[in-house]
């Protein structure tokens, strides 16, 4: 970012500082659409972090997720969800695996995804975020 860029920013930072302290009333001083170039604002948006998802977006993606690890569709309800974790864990329980090292390791952490996915479908069906 040149430096008339960095001084123009600031500048018009402390004018609109000094806006809302005088009050609504006081002119604003709009910025110079041909100041500054185009490859500085573009400089700027790659040094920005993406933004987070809203914590709502991230909740449902949470919750679709565990859906799809319990081979149900999005919304069923704790009945289904309860009987999907029955039957998976009936299929992979690691207990059936004992006799097989190289498939117990993945029957475990496929338990544990499993209960993880009914605990949080639980969880939100009783905040009442899922019907």
């Amino acid at each position: 970012m040149s430096i008339g860029s960095r001084l123009f920013r600031a500048l018009r930072a402390n004018v609109g500082h000094a806006v809302r302290r005088l009050g609504r009333d006081a002119p604003v001083v709009e910025p110079d659409p041909d100041f500054g170039s185009e490859f500085d604002e573009a400089q700027d948006q790659r040094r920005r972090p993406p933004r987070p998802p809203p914590a709502s977006a991230r909740r449902r993606e949470k919750l679709e997720k565990a859906y799809r690890a319990l081979e149900l569709p999005f919304g069923a309800g704790p009945d289904e969800i309860r009987s999907a974790h029955r039957r998976l864990m009936r299929q992979f329980h690691p207990d059936r695996f004992a006799q097989q090292p190289e498939r117990l390791e993945d029957a475990t952490r496929l338990a544990q995804e499993l209960t993880v996915a009914r605990d949080t479908l639980t969880e939100a069906h009783e905040e009442g975020i899922l019907g």
